[in-house]
C-alpha cells in the first residue's frame, strides 16, 4: 500500500529547524581553529626563523652563483630534500647526497664501524643547512647533530660490545659525563731520549746549579747569534721553547710567551690567529748542533763504502790530534804508524779496528759506530744493523707523531696568547731528570687542561670567571672534529686535517702537541 504525503510528513519533527546538530558545532570549532592556526603560520613565515621552511633565503657564499638559475643543481623535481619528511628513504637520500658528492668528494662516516642501513639514512642537509644567507657558514654544525648519535653510540655501531662513551657535551653538565679522556696520550711512541727539564734549566745542567752548565761564551761563534746573550757571557745560557720549536708562521709580539718564565700577552696583541697551526720539525743542524757537536756527520751513507771510510778515517784522525797520548807516546820504540793504529783502535767502544770492520762489510761496523760516537745519547739502534741491509740509518726512526690526537684537529693559532707551560707541564725546579726524559712521557695536561677554558655549562662558566679565568672559550664538537675526518693520515679526509681544512704535519722532539 502506498504511503501518502501526509504519512511522510508525520515522520519529520516539526521543530527540526530549531534543533542544533552536534556535527555542525564541531565543524565550526574546526573552522575557527584552522583560521587561527593559518593566521599564526602566516605571521611566522614573516620571521627570519622561517627562512629554512620556505627555502627561499639567499644561498651561502659557496653556492651564491646558483641563487637565480641553479636550483636543479641540488633539488630534484618532486623529491623532498628534507629527510625528516614522509619521504625519508635510502633512495631519496642517496639521490640528494649524490648531488652534493658531485662537487664534494666526501667519504661515509666510519663505514667499517657503523651500521650501513643507518648510514644510508644520513643526509648531507641534516647538518649543512642552506638558504640562511651569504654569511652563513655551512660548516657551522650544531652539537645536536653529533649528540643525536653519540649520546648512545651503541645503537649505531656494528660492534656494540666494545667500550663506547656516551657524549652529550664537552664538559660534564647536570651530572651527565662529558667528553672522555683523550686517546693517544698514554704513551709517546717516539724513540728520542730527551729531557725538557734539563734543557730548560740555566745552562742545561744535569742538576740545578751544576757547574757543568753551558755558557754563551762556550758556544761556537757560528751558533751564538741563535741564542739570547745573557748580561755576562760567562753566565749560563737560558733556552726558551722558541729556541727549538718554531712556528709554521712567525707572529711578531708573542715571543714573551715562549720563555720559561713567560708573561701573559697584552690585549693589543689580539686573541688568536689562523696563520699559526703547528710547529716545524726539529732539525739537528739548526737546533741541536750548537751544544751537541759530533765527530761524524749526523747522517751517514752506508751504501757508499769508500765515502764512509773517508769520513770515519778523517774523524779518527781528528780525535787522535786531540789526544795528549799522541804527543807523549808511552812506547817510544813503536813506530808512529803502529802507535796511531793502536790509539785509533783503543778509541772505539769495544777496542776493535773500525776501519777494518768497514772494509770487511762486517755487521759489527754499524754497532761500533753507534756506540763509539755516542748515538745512544739520543737515539735507539735500528732493528737490523746488518751492513748490506736496506736501512738508511743506524738509528731507529724517531717516530714522533705528526698529530697526537688522531681523531681530532688542533691548531696553536687560537691558543697563541696562552703560555706554553699552561698545557705542557714541565717542572723546571725538579732534580728528577726522568720527567720529560723518557719516550713514554707525554707532556700534555690532558682533557682537564682544556676544560679549564672550554666550558659549556653556564654555572661553570660563571664559576671559572670568579676563579680568574680570563678567556672562556666555546666547546662545540666541530671545533675539534669533522664528520668526514677519518681517512688515512695525510688524505683529504684524513686525521692530518686541521679544523681549517688544511693538511699539515708536525714533528717536534718530545713536545706533545695535540
Amino acid at each position: 500500500m502506498a504511503i501518502t504525503g501526509k504519512q511522510r510528513s508525520r515522520r519529520i519533527d516539526r521543530n527540526y529547524t530549531s534543533s542544533q546538530d552536534p556535527s555542525i558545532l564541531w565543524k565550526r570549532w574546526f573552522g575557527w581553529a584552522g583560521l587561527i592556526l593559518g593566521g599564526l603560520y602566516g605571521l611566522w613565515l614573516l620571521t627570519p626563523s622561517a627562512a629554512k621552511q620556505l627555502s627561499t633565503g639567499t644561498l651561502s657564499k659557496a653556492h651564491h652563483a646558483w641563487n637565480e638559475t641553479g636550483c636543479d643543481q641540488c633539488h630534484a623535481p618532486w623529491s623532498p630534500i628534507n629527510t625528516t619528511s614522509f619521504a625519508r628513504s635510502p633512495e631519496v637520500i642517496a639521490d640528494n647526497n649524490r648531488r652534493c658528492n658531485d662537487c664534494h668528494k666526501m667519504a661515509d662516516h666510519y663505514p667499517g664501524a657503523t651500521e650501513h642501513s643507518l648510514l644510508a639514512l644520513e643526509s648531507c642537509v641534516q647538518c649543512h643547512h642552506e638558504h640562511l644567507g651569504i654569511n652563513h657558514n655551512l660548516l657551522d654544525i650544531a652539537d645536536e647533530s653529533c649528540v643525536r648519535c653519540h649520546a648512545d653510540l651503541a645503537k649505531f655501531v656494528i660492534d656494540a660490545n666494545r667500550p663506547l662513551s656516551k657524549v652529550t657535551s664537552f664538559d660534564s653538565t647536570n651530572g651527565i659525563p662529558g667528553h672522555p679522556h683523550f686517546q693517544g696520550l698514554v704513551r709517546d711512541p717516539g724513540t728520542i731520549q730527551f729531557s725538557h727539564t734539563q734543557h730548560l734549566r740555566p745552562g742545561q745542567a744535569l742538576r740545578p746549579g751544576d757547574l757543568s752548565a753551558k755558557t754563551w761564551d762556550s758556544l761556537p761563534l757560528a751558533f751564538q747569534d741563535q741564542y739570547q746573550k745573557p748580561k755576562k757571557g760567562s753566565d749560563p745560557i737560558q733556552l726558551t721553547c722558541s729556541d727549538c720549536h718554531e712556528r709554521d708562521h712567525p707572529i711578531a709580539g708573542f715571543e714573551t710567551l715562549e720563555g720559561p718564565n713567560a708573561t701573559s700577552a697584552t690585549n693589543s696583541l689580539g686573541r688568536q690567529t689562523n696563520a699559526h697551526v703547528l710547529y716545524k720539525p726539529i732539525e739537528f743542524s739548526k737546533h741541536c748542533e750548537a751544544c751537541h757537536q759530533l765527530d761524524l756527520p749526523h747522517k751517514l751513507d752506508f751504501k757508499d763504502k769508500n765515502q764512509l771510510l773517508d769520513i770515519v778515517a778523517t774523524s779518527q784522525q781528528q780525535r787522535l790530534a786531540r789526544s795528549e797520548r799522541l804527543q807523549s807516546t808511552s812506547n817510544p820504540s813503536e813506530s808512529s804508524v803502529d802507535e796511531e793504529n793502536r790509539l785509533r783502535i783503543a778509541g772505539t767502544a769495544s777496542g776493535q779496528d773500525l776501519i777494518g770492520l768497514i772494509k770487511q762489510n762486517n755487521p759489527l761496523a754499524k754497532t761500533e759506530i753507534f756506540k763509539t760516537y755516542a748515538c745512544s745519547k739520543c737515539h735507539q739502534p735500528a732493528t737490523d744493523l746488518a751492513f748490506n741491509n736496506n736501512l738508511e740509518s743506524i738509528v731507529a726512526p724517531s717516530s714522533l707523531p705528526t698529530q697526537w690526537l688522531k681523531k681530532a684537529s688542533f691548531s696553536h693559532g687560537p691558543h697563541i696568547n696562552i703560555q706554553c707551560d699552561e698545557c705542557h707541564k714541565i717542572r723546571l725546579d725538579s732534580n728528577d731528570l726522568s720527567l720529560g726524559n723518557l719516550a713514554s712521557d707525554v707532556l700534555i695536561d690532558g682533557i682537564q687542561g682544556c676544560q679549564k677554558c672550554h666550558i659549556v655549562d653556564e654555572a661553570k662558566r660563571r664559576e671559572a670567571q670568579v676563579d680568574g679565568v680570563k678567556i672562556i672559550a666555546r666547546a662545540d664538537c666541530i671545533d675539534c672534529h669533522r664528520y668526514h675526518d677519518h681517512g688515512p693520515q695525510g688524505t683529504a679526509t684524513g686525521s692530518g686535517q686541521t679544523g681549517l681544512g688544511q693538511t699539515v704535519t708536525q714533528g717536534s722532539t718530545g713536545t706533545a702537541s695535540p
